[in-house]
Formats: structure tokens, sequence, C-alpha cells
């Protein structure tokens, strides 16, 4: 996947991911988790499922350290479904 493959809002994967890196440096931890949603959302759409696992599995660490155990398990529950589908051959 190149920086060229750009998002709706403008913005690639690749650059969501190193926006949350930053967010994480500044210890924005609902910032970082929100931006790493939408980089997983994005790599979906790409058809790249262990990227978008990853950024999910991320995710739902950074809201857990956040104090959202709710938004934490809706990334989690995000993850199990890509990793589930990608199993049944369905990805």
């Amino acid at each position: 996947m190149s920086e060229h493959t750009v998002g709706l809002d403008g913005e690639s994967p690749e650059t969501l991911e190193r926006q949350a890196r930053a967010r994480l440096a500044e210890a924005d931890l609902p910032g970082a988790a929100g931006v790493l949603e939408q980089a997983a959302l994005w790599w979906q759409q790409l058809g790249n499922a262990e990227r978008a696992g990853t950024c999910w599995l991320l995710a739902a660490s950074t809201w857990r350290l956040a104090g959202s155990m709710e938004a934490s398990a809706h990334a989690a529950r995000c993850a199990e479904a890509l990793v589930l589908r990608a199993g049944a051959g369905l990805w």
C-alpha cells in the first residue's frame, strides 16, 4: 500500500497511523484511539486484513488505557469479527 491511497477525508491510512503515533506521544489517548479506528476502517476497505486487525487491536488497547471500556470492547469486537471473516475465507 502506498501513500497515494487516499481516503475520503483526504488522508491515507498510513497518515492516520502516523497521526495516532503523534497523539500517543502527546498522551491524547482518546484521540489516538479514534484515529486508529479510522485507519482500521480504511485498511478494511482496501482489503488489508492484517493492517486493519492491528489497528483495531491497538485502538482497543488505547481505549482501555483511556478508561473507556465500552469503546475498547467495541474495537475488540471489530477485530474479532475481522479475524472470523478472514478465518472463514470471507475476506
